[in-house]
């Protein structure tokens, strides 16, 4: 009787030791599960599985992160009303040098096979590769394809090719192009430029419409 009891008490504890070894967490539509092995000696990508659903693990030693595979849409502006309360327009310089500041949209997401890669890239959050990461992406190559071009053509023709060409030009980067879907890169409202340089252009404007209207009233005349 004894012995029986105590292989019921073994039982109990062996059951009561398996719950405290095993977790469950679930994965929501959308997202990725990545399940990390602790103990691993590579703690690199050999060691990481996709799961979605729900998905049961020992805490003691795995840990499950999540990362979403679906699009990430960003605006970084001045306006304090719209998205984070500090100014995060991006500058630029033209080939005169003139500081150019513009409201920017940008929208990714990683692809759901590259995740795991993703995560050993980062081992962080989706804002910190966001605001980070892409950030800085976005500003370089908005700069080295404005930086060629004079003020005149940052603001007039060449505004939406200055944009496609810094959407191409991130694409084109090897990790990106690997690991991220890319859906749009465009500036947002009218460029601010420092208020002396915005009357220039605006006198500047207003001198060549005034221009175009004396030709066209010329060729009625005529």
């Amino acid at each position: 009787m004894k012995s029986r009891i105590t292989r019921v008490g073994l039982l109990l504890i062996m059951g009561i030791m398996l719950s405290f070894m095993t977790a469950c967490t679930r994965i929501d539509p959308g997202y990725g599960g990545i399940v990390v092995d602790l103990n691993g000696e590579d703690k690199g990508v050999d060691d990481i599985t996709i799961e979605t659903g729900r998905i049961y693990y020992n805490p003691i030693g795995k840990a499950v992160y999540q990362l979403p595979h679906f699009m990430q849409r960003v605006v970084w502006t001045a306006d304090a009303n719209e998205g984070s309360r500090n100014n995060e327009e991006i500058t630029f310089n033209s080939i005169e040098g003139t500081i150019i500041k513009s409201d920017v949209g940008f929208a990714w997401s990683v692809k759901q096979e590259r995740i795991p890669h993703v995560f050993v890239e980062f081992r962080t959050s989706v804002s910190d590769i966001t605001d980070g990461y892409f950030r800085s992406q976005v500003r370089g190559a908005i700069t080295a394809c404005a930086e060629i071009k004079t003020l005149e053509l940052i603001y007039g023709s060449e505004k939406t090719a200055i944009s496609t060409c810094a959407f191409n030009r991130i694409a084109a980067v090897p990790f990106i192009k690997a690991n991220f879907d890319l859906e749009y890169l465009t500036f947002i409202g009218a460029f601010r430029f420092d208020p002396k340089v915005q009357d220039a252009i605006n006198n500047k404007i207003a001198a060549e419409n005034e221009a175009t209207a004396v030709e066209k009233a010329a060729e009625g005349v005529a």
